[in-house]
């Protein structure tokens, strides 16, 4: 009986360890998919809105006003302005 006590004590020290790690990996594959999906869209946005290299600096600034503009319209422009572990509800 005493080992199967032990057994389970054993194996809730590993889960916690364990799940970290998934938590860690997980973490790393969705930052990568979700970087490499901005990362092709802005690709995009200057090969078809200003494709010539030196109209790098239109490209950007039409980025940065269609984005104020929708972040505007949608009432979350203040999101810009926050930094990220300020918005985290932390407990």
């Amino acid at each position: 009986m005493n080992d199967a006590i032990d057994q389970d004590d054993t194996r809730q020290e590993n889960e916690p360890s364990e799940h970290l790690f998934r938590s860690i990996v997980f973490a790393a594959v969705v930052g990568f998919g979700v970087v490499s999906f901005w990362r092709g869209v802005w690709y995009l946005w200057d090969v078809l809105v200003f494709p010539e290299p030196e109209q790098k600096l239109y490209s950007g600034l039409a980025s940065a006003i269609t984005g104020i503009v929708i972040l505007s319209l949608m009432r979350t422009f203040f999101s810009v302005l926050a930094p990220p572990l300020e918005r985290m509800n932390i407990r």
